[in-house]
């Protein structure tokens, strides 16, 4: 019925997760560029830009969970449409593209704060020197 209304047969689709860090919410992508990269273009100042990369994947994954919603809202599908941004594709994504999407720990600007977490199987992770967290008491 989908591939009906939206007249394909391939649907451009990023599967998400919303996991309460600062991390991905896409957990894969397929049917278009997962990265914009603007290395070399011009700003609105025509500066040229040196390291700004989009995340086209996380993005649309996070607007589509906050269309969604995370409470009762019971909206278990977002359709998003018409951003000239999308880059659609025809084909898997490749190594490259995949590789693109790889942050190295030393370039990745949240991994002091989650090297910093002791992380405990089925626990909610808590810093070194914090307090124990508490419940919120309504």
């Amino acid at each position: 019925m989908i591939v009906r209304a939206i007249k394909t047969d391939r649907i451009p689709m990023a599967p998400t997760d919303l996991p309460g860090l600062l991390v991905r919410y896409a957990l894969a992508h397929s049917g278009f560029q997962a990265v914009n990269d603007y290395v070399g273009t011009p700003d609105l100042f025509g500066r040229r830009l040196r390291v700004t990369r989009v995340n086209v994947a996380d993005a649309l994954a996070a607007a589509a969970v906050f269309t969604m919603g995370e409470g009762a809202e019971q909206t278990p599908l977002a359709v998003i449409s018409d951003l000239s941004t999308v880059v659609f594709s025809e084909h898997e994504p490749s190594e490259a593209e995949l590789a693109a999407l790889r942050i190295e720990p030393e370039d990745d600007l949240y991994a002091p704060l989650l090297q910093a977490v002791h992380w405990q199987p089925g626990r909610f992770p808590a810093a070194a020197s914090a307090e124990p967290i508490q419940p919120h008491a309504d």
